[in-house]
């Protein structure tokens, strides 16, 4: 049983050894050009690498990437110009010469993502998004963004511009930002775009369930509390004490009388009082009837007690 596993993996190993991997190169932010042989599986061989630019030299690599102990790629630096330049890659096993390509590299320029990003609301009420760039000249930019976290509407910014803003936001949705960017067509025209930036956002999200509680205050509970038993002990005595309801919430007196009928006599220079069964020679003090132009029932009918006459109809006399 062990005996085919092993025969199959020495001819995996030859296999491996007569097809040498292929090599891709891109050069990345215009600083550095990345090459990897293991695009189609691990290398089962470790190999040495060496490139050079048109008009260059030949140079080994010194900085290789590795995985699980084995080469699969090399790392070298390169000028912004040299993009427009063939490249020469040769990968060797030992003395052998395993692969040897010339590179294209105009289109294959992949930028960093651009950083700084932050979004905010401007003097003009509009939201603006802004980025930094770390080569803004000759660069396009894609910005996206969604709402809410719908899907995602992305828009072209104009190369050389770091901004992008949405009129007049609604305070109640949640704006999220990304961008990202390439070379121009003017300055090489790259196929490959960099990767999208960190995201940023800006605003509350009200369409989506979240398990983001905004934080409650310790002391909210302890104010309910506290003002519900206030209002408790507020309705226990406006009921217990008559005094105080009467004081909060006065009472608006009633009329003394129904229908109170008014004469004026003619030469009348005092105020009588005429009660009904009482001679109109019944004349009260003018104090009294003070009194009795700011009704009180309960105070007129002692008055009327103290007076010696009966609580009847009431009948008061002005003069003109």
């Amino acid at each position: 049983m062990l005996a085919p596993l092993l025969l199959l993996l020495c001819l995996s190993e030859q296999i491996r050894a007569q097809n040498p991997p292929d090599v891709e190169c891109l050069i990345v932010n215009q600083e550095q050009v990345h090459c990897v042989w293991n695009k189609n599986g691990a290398p089962g061989v470790n190999y040495t690498f060496s490139s050079w630019f048109e008009n260059n030299k030949e140079s080994n690599c010194t900085n290789y990437l590795i995985e699980d102990n084995i080469t699969i790629g090399c790392k070298r630096d390169c000028k912004r110009e040299d993009k427009f330049s063939d490249f020469y890659t040769i990968l060797r096993h030992g003395n052998e010469t395993k692969s040897k390509k010339i590179h294209a590299l105009k289109k294959k320029v992949k930028l960093n993502p651009p950083t700084n990003v932050t979004v905010k609301i401007g003097s003009d009420s509009n939201l603006w998004f802004y980025w930094n760039q770390s080569t803004p000249r000759c660069v396009d930019n894609q910005v996206r963004f969604r709402i809410n976290n719908k899907p995602w509407d992305s828009t072209h910014v104009p190369s050389e511009r770091l901004s992008y803003c949405i009129n007049l936001p609604s305070s109640n949705s949640r704006y999220e930002f990304q961008v990202k960017s390439k070379i121009t067509e003017s300055c090489g025209d790259s196929d490959i775009w960099s990767d999208w930036s960190d995201p940023v956002a800006w605003g509350f999200n009200n369409s989506t369930n979240t398990n983001i509680k905004e934080p409650i205050s310790v002391w909210t509970p302890v104010l309910y509390v506290v003002g519900a038993i206030t209002l408790i002990l507020l309705i226990i005595m406006l009921l217990r004490h008559e005094r105080l309801r009467i004081i909060l919430i006065p009472v608006v007196p009633k009329p003394l009388l129904s229908s109170p009928e008014i004469e004026l006599p003619v030469g009348q220079k005092t105020s009588p009082l005429q009660v009904e069964g009482h001679p109109p020679t019944s004349v009260w003090p003018l104090g009294l009837v003070s009194v009795l132009q700011r009704p009180d029932e309960r105070r007129f009918q002692s008055q009327l007690q103290r007076a010696g006459l009966p609580c009847t109809r009431v009948r008061l006399c002005l003069p003109l």
